[in-house]
């Protein structure tokens, strides 16, 4: 599958922003079936139990991807 666009990132987000040391860092994709992609490893830091990813960030994740798929019909 075709990559058509990388969407921008913010400078402080918790999900995308570069600039935030505690953050994902995580950058989004456009593809040519109309979906969104991303591709990011969660870190100790962002960890609830040993070895497990705080729920809240797995939620976070969601309204993220949600957010910028709806982005690829209204710009």
């Amino acid at each position: 599958m075709k990559v058509l666009r990388k969407q921008g990132n913010s400078r402080d987000c918790l999900i995308c922003g570069m600039e935030n040391e505690h953050g994902i860092k995580a950058p989004f994709y456009e593809m040519e079936d109309g979906s969104v992609v991303s591709i990011f490893e969660y870190k100790e830091i962002h960890q609830s139990y040993p070895g497990r990813v705080h729920g809240g960030l797995l939620g976070a994740m969601l309204d993220e991807i949600a957010g910028r798929a709806i982005w690829i019909e209204e710009p």
